[in-house]
C-alpha cells in the first residue's frame, strides 16, 4: 500500500481525558436508561434494524430529557453566550451513539433526536476522528452514518470492519488513513445523493489510499445503507462483491 505517510494529512488529537470521562459517564447512564425503555428498543429494531444484541455491543444509549452541564466538568474552556453568561454542555433528550476512533478511545458522542432540527447534535468537545465499529485486518467500508455502520457491523462484521464519518464534509486524516492502509480492501461507500457522489472522487481519498475503491449503494435500493436494507439488499453480498471486485483489479495490475 501507498505510504499515508507521503500524504499531507491532518492529524486529529483524542478529546481530553477529562471529557473522555464525561462522556462514559454519559454513555453508561444512557445505556442503562434504553435497556428498560422497550418503545425505543422496538424502533431500533423496526425502523433502524438493529437488534437488541446490537445494542449492547456498542452501548447504544437514550437520554430521556435535555440536561445542561458545566463545560468545566467535560474538561472544556469557558466560554460565554451572546447574554455574557457561561455556556453549558448541551446534552439533549434522544438516542446515544458512542463513538470510538481507530485506537479505541471514545472520542465522540452524537445524539439523534426523536424530533426538532437538527435531527442529530455531535456534543461539544467531539472531536472529528471517524468512528470504527469493529476490527479488521483485511477490509474496511467507510459510510457517512454512524446507525448505518452498525447495521453494517451486524449484517457483515465478519468481513469487514465499518468506519463512520459522521457527514459528506469529512477528509481523510492520518491517524485513520493508517488504519485502513494496514488492511487489503478500502471500500468508500458514502450515500449515493449528489453530494456522497462528489465526495466520494475527491483527490484526497484517491492520493491517501492504495486500496481505495468507490462501491455506492445502487440507486434503485435508496440513498444510504439501511434504506436498501429496507428495500431488501443483502448486504453482506453486496460488501463481499465489492471485496471481490477490489481483489480482481490488484490481481490484474500485479
Amino acid at each position: 500500500n501507498r505510504s499515508p505517510a507521503r500524504q499531507t494529512l491532518k492529524l486529529i488529537e483524542p478529546p481530553p481525558v477529562t471529557w473522555q470521562a464525561s462522556a462514559e459517564k454519559l454513555v453508561i447512564r444512557a445505556h442503562a436508561e434504553l435497556l428498560s425503555n422497550k418503545k425505543v428498543l422496538s424502533w431500533l429494531e423496526s425502523e433502524r434494524f438493529i437488534s437488541l444484541d446490537t445494542v449492547k455491543c456498542f452501548r447504544i444509549g437514550w437520554n430521556p430529557a435535555n440536561k445542561y452541564e458545566p463545560r468545566k466538568s467535560w474538561g472544556l474552556p469557558e466560554e460565554l453566550n451572546d447574554k455574557s453568561k457561561p455556556k453549558t454542555v448541551f446534552i439533549p433528550a434522544g438516542l446515544v451513539i458512542p463513538c470510538h476512533n481507530s485506537g479505541g478511545q471514545l472520542s465522540r458522542v452524537k445524539i439523534r433526536r426523536p424530533e426538532g432540527e437538527p435531527r442529530y447534535i455531535l456534543l461539544p468537545g467531539s472531536n472529528a476522528a471517524p468512528a470504527f465499529f469493529g476490527q479488521s485486518v483485511t477490509a474496511h467500508i467507510v459510510v457517512e452514518s454512524e446507525l448505518d455502520a452498525i447495521l453494517l457491523w451486524q449484517e457483515a462484521g465478519s468481513i469487514v470492519a465499518p468506519i463512520a464519518t459522521g457527514g459528506v464534509s469529512f477528509r481523510p486524516d492520518q491517524v485513520t488513513v493508517e488504519a485502513m492502509a494496514a488492511g487489503k480492501v478500502s471500500l468508500i461507500s458514502l450515500d449515493s445523493d449528489e453530494a456522497g457522489k462528489r465526495a466520494t472522487n475527491l483527490l484526497p481519498w484517491k492520493n491517501a489510499l492504495a486500496n481505495f475503491q468507490p462501491h455506492p449503494i445502487p440507486a434503485r435500493y435508496g440513498k444510504d445503507h439501511t434504506e436498501a436494507y429496507r428495500s431488501g439488499m443483502n448486504l453482506k453480498v453486496w460488501i463481499m462483491a465489492g471485496l471481490i471486485m477490489v481483489i480482481m483489479v490488484m490481481i490484474k495490475i500485479t
